[in-house]
């Protein structure tokens, strides 16, 4: 997907960024291509989440309860940003960290 994103910004930018603008309802003008184009594909793929584990979920640096390190405790209410999914586990960003933590524990938003 990255490297179709390549092509269109370096071979036909304006077009397809102005297809893309009306197919989302945007108005568009040439020269914001690059900025508008960008967050129209990768924006609706940000995932976010809220915690629901009452006593607080661990932010871990890997996707075990063995052998990795918890990085910290996020509270109940918290909101984390999805980045990927391994089976029963996330890769969140929260407060500029990255870590994994337990799916049964988030609610996606």
């Amino acid at each position: 997907m990255i490297i179709d994103v390549l092509l269109l910004l370096t071979e036909d930018a304006d077009t397809e960024a102005e297809r893309l603008a009306r197919i989302h309802g945007m108005r568009f003008t040439r020269g914001e291509q690059v900025g508008q184009l960008v967050r129209m594909i990768f924006e609706p793929l940000v995932k976010m989440a809220v915690v629901t584990a009452e006593i607080g979920l661990r932010l871990r640096d890997g996707p075990s309860v063995t052998g990795t390190r918890v990085l910290m405790t996020m509270p109940l209410g918290m909101r984390v940003e999805i980045v990927s999914v391994d089976g029963e586990w996330a890769r969140v960003n929260v407060d500029g960290m990255a870590g994994w933590c337990s799916r049964k524990y988030i609610r996606e938003e």
